[in-house]
């Protein structure tokens, strides 16, 4: 790691999610039978035939394009691989209704696919649990013994090297409830790969956190260490403190993202939980990275209330109000989500010092960074299916000494490259790390979404069936919205 932080400055990372492999797909069955050919059918008539896939057609991934992207990544700079869950086809076709070993055999495609053009042992793939690698979709009891963990892992196991005590912990832990630790770059970076169904709205087998409580101290928090989704949050917790006192650095990747488009996909009380603890622990905190909306989305973490300067303008206003950056109305009562948030409520209730607000248009038109503390971010990444054109993330971290760090205690001028918004330069940047390892630090400095143009590929491929995909780069799925 020396020879590396003395010559090599910044390294790279991929996100790919929602892959959604579906062996059945037929390029000339068509969108009417979910791309699956059925007795008696007519084929499908177009011109170029979909052998890519089929753009917004409810069709799921031919095996043809997970292969050929994993073909041409590049990942000769790229130090390990995000996979943020849904390899598993949809079951859409009433004709064709998915299995159980379906999940399995899906998950296990992608990962000989995976081993097959991408060497694991130098760039390792760290894996995450889908709503659809599950069965029934989106239902998981998530707790020690669910033989649905135990499966996955088999299936896994071989982006992991074997006999080695950090694969063991990881394995221990993901059988007890689905998440695990996997460190990366010498121990500079930890991934902490989230069961995120433990917290999802969908999931009726698990039942919510405990209530949102700051009150007690840190070493005593009101959560249950027998339920499922209490002990995931004391395990995120203590690893974020660990990495706190040893000072590294943490990535957190899950499927189900807390927010998808401006709407709260977690329980309530998990949601205010997390999104406290992005806050809280911002310092050490990376990143967090998602997947199952198929979009590539940010979502902000602030102060829950506006800085002083803007304050002032509040008293002048109505007692109730819209916060600027409200995006939905959970009945009034306060909480981490953008919500309608009435300041004369005099409803006894934990306030949550932090919330989540999805950047979508509407919110972005009313976003005025200089009236808020930016202390995180969250990434939803685009999707390998084509639900749009498909779409991966390449992110850049950069290694620095810490007398590197500027003099100011603002950091807004600190590492400001011109390929990111002014929103998530300030999430990225906003607390330098309180220690480093052996005076080093690492920072998250850039971010590019690589697409491609699905009609694009499928037209070329008609006369060249030996191509090879071209994804293109942009910095965001609508790039003028973002570089406000």
């Amino acid at each position: 790691m020396d020879a590396f932080r003395s010559n090599a400055t910044q390294t790279q990372f991929l996100h790919l999610t929602d892959l959604h492999v579906d062996p059945l797909y037929s390029a000339r069955a068509g969108p009417g039978s979910n791309c699956h050919m059925r007795l008696g059918r007519s084929l499908f008539v177009k011109n170029p035939l979909p052998v890519f896939g089929l753009a917004d057609s409810g069709c799921d991934a031919p095996v043809t394009l997970i292969e050929h992207t994993l073909r041409v990544l590049d990942t000769k700079d790229v130090d390990f691989i995000l996979w943020t869950g849904d390899s598993s086809r949809h079951d859409r076709d009433n004709n064709r209704r998915k299995q159980r070993l379906e999940t399995y055999e899906h998950n296990r495609i992608a990962v000989e696919l995976y081993t097959k053009y991408i060497d694991v042992s130098r760039a390792p793939v760290i894996p995450t649990i889908g709503n659809w690698d599950v069965f029934p979709v989106s239902a998981l009891g998530c707790s020690e013994g669910d033989p649905q963990l135990s499966n996955l892992w088999s299936v896994w196991e071989p982006l992991f090297p074997q006999g080695d005590p950090i694969t063991e912990t990881a394995k221990s832990d993901f059988l007890k409830g689905g998440f695990f630790k996997r460190p990366v770059l010498d121990g500079m970076v930890s991934i902490l790969s989230l069961n995120t169904l433990s917290f999802f709205n969908e999931n009726p087998l698990v039942s919510d956190c405990a209530k949102f409580d700051l009150r007690d101290s840190i070493e005593n928090r009101p959560w249950n260490p027998m339920h499922v989704a209490d002990y995931q949050m004391i395990w995120t917790e203590n690893l974020l403190k660990e990495a706190r006192r040893d000072g590294t650095r943490v990535i957190l990747q899950g499927h189900v993202s807390p927010m998808g488009n401006a709407v709260q996909l977690w329980k309530q009380e998990c949601f205010e939980w997390y999104v406290y603890l992005a806050g809280e622990y911002s310092d050490v905190i990376l990143g967090h990275y998602f997947g199952h909306i198929n979009r590539d989305l940010v979502h902000i973490v602030s102060q829950r209330h506006p800085l002083s300067n803007h304050k002032s303008k509040e008293k002048k206003k109505n007692k109730k109000q819209i916060d600027p950056l409200s995006s939905s109305q959970l009945k009034n009562e306060p909480s981490a989500s953008s919500s309608t948030y009435n300041i004369s409520s005099t409803k006894p209730h934990q306030i949550n010092p932090f919330r989540l607000t999805t950047l979508v248009p509407n919110i972005i038109k009313s976003f005025d960074l200089k009236n808020y503390k930016i202390m995180a971010a969250m990434f939803t990444g685009s999707s390998i299916v084509p639900v749009y054109n498909p779409g991966y993330r390449i992110g850049t971290l950069t290694f620095q000494p810490m007398p590197a760090l500027p003099p100011s205690s603002n950091s807004s001028s600190f590492l400001r490259p011109a390929n990111f918004t002014r929103a998530e330069q300030a999430a990225t940047q906003s607390k330098p790390p309180s220690d480093s390892n052996n005076g080093w630090t690492v920072s998250l400095t850039k971010h590019t979404t690589m697409y491609l143009d699905i009609a694009k590929a499928n037209k070329k491929a008609m006369t060249e069936p030996d191509m090879e995909l071209e994804y293109i780069p942009e910095l965001r799925h609508n790039a003028g919205l973002w570089n406000a």
